[in-house]
């Protein structure tokens, strides 16, 4: 299992009251992962708005995800308390609560063609830059720039970075966890003409 963000990420996510947070590029399981990060300790049902998104490509890993089962060794690093809370016993394992489940929306999504979210708190892609050239991986940047609220996190995998992007600043970077950066109103207006133009032209390949 993935390690969970830095605990003054949320800290600084709950102040807000409301959520909502989108996370790319399933593994087994990985859906729950992000239910796991989001939620935090001592922080289900604090929010008083929480959408909470989870996609990938690959429906079978959105079906596996949506599962939301975990073998013992996959939670080996999880707290007895946060197990009690947040899982239950499985034939297999751990399964991730049904109530908690159900907070997640399980959806298929190509990040690089389809329009992306919007005012997100927090997005998780971790792993899947290193496979994108650097042209692709500085389109995706600015993707996820323009999805995010202005203060939006992005959280990378360990082999990753946005240091080379003038878009994010480094907010924990042994975690890989990046804020996003204001930017002027005109700048705002060519990044969100460049990603559209972009995702144009890969649509009509």
């Amino acid at each position: 299992m993935s390690p969970l963000p830095d605990p003054r990420l949320f800290a600084a996510i709950l102040a807000a009251r409301s959520a909502r947070f989108a996370s790319r590029t399933l593994k087994t399981g990985g859906g729950s992962t992000v239910m796991l990060g989001v939620t935090g300790p001592d922080s289900l049902g604090a929010f008083d708005t929480r959408i909470i998104v989870t996609s990938d490509l690959d429906e079978h890993a959105i079906a596996v995800a949506r599962e939301g089962v975990y073998t013992e060794a996959e939670v080996a690093d999880v707290s007895q308390e946060r197990l009690r809370r947040f899982f239950q016993r499985d034939p297999g394992g751990y399964r991730v609560r049904r109530e908690l489940r159900e907070t997640v929306l399980f959806a298929h999504h190509n990040v690089i063609k389809d329009p992306p979210f919007s005012h997100i708190d927090l997005i998780s892609c971790r792993n899947l830059l290193i496979y994108l050239d650097r042209t692709v991986q500085e389109r995706v940047l600015e993707t996820f720039h323009f999805a995010l609220r202005p203060g939006g996190y992005l959280f990378l995998g360990a082999s990753e970075t946005a240091d080379g992007s003038n878009l994010f600043m480094p907010f924990d970077k042994n975690a890989r966890i990046y804020e996003s950066r204001a930017v002027s109103a005109r700048a705002t207006l060519i990044l969100e003409y460049a990603v559209l133009c972009w995702m144009l032209a890969v649509a009509v390949r």
